[in-house]
């Protein structure tokens, strides 16, 4: 009987022995009520969600980057291209001053291309990716 109460202490001893170890080797007392002490409120970090009249607010620049897929032609082609596009589900927009067609606006380069590399390798029509801001 005796042994057992040892055994349960020896093993309550050696469970609380790193609670033991950290409390009494400790140097800095580092309690939650001495964090309070520490904390700085810069006022102008709070004052960044000030409300302003919409009047007062301007807008200095407005520049959406896109891309499009251009492909020139010329008068004997632009029929044959014309009808592979349409038949593989293009819209296309046509400059006739410029002689080219383009597809898009896409908003996103990997998205152009991805298309612009399908046109060439599947339809066989030599194209780029240019970019536009509006």
């Amino acid at each position: 009987m005796q042994y057992k109460i040892f055994l349960v202490l020896i093993l309550l001893v050696y469970i609380f022995s790193g609670y033991i170890y950290e409390s009494t080797n400790n140097i800095t007392n580092d309690h939650p009520m001495s964090f309070q002490k520490e904390i700085y409120i810069d006022e102008s970090e709070i004052r960044v969600f000030k409300r302003q009249s919409v009047k007062d607010i301007s807008v200095i620049e407005k520049k959406v980057k896109a891309w499009i897929i251009e492909i020139k032609y010329n008068d004997s082609n632009l029929e044959n291209i014309r009808n592979k596009l349409i038949e593989n589900g293009y819209k296309l927009n046509n400059n006739k001053v410029k002689m080219i067609i383009s597809i898009g606006p896409f908003t996103v380069i990997s998205h152009a291309k991805e298309e612009s590399r399908k046109i060439n390798k599947i339809l066989g029509i030599d194209n780029k990716v240019s970019s536009f801001i509006f």
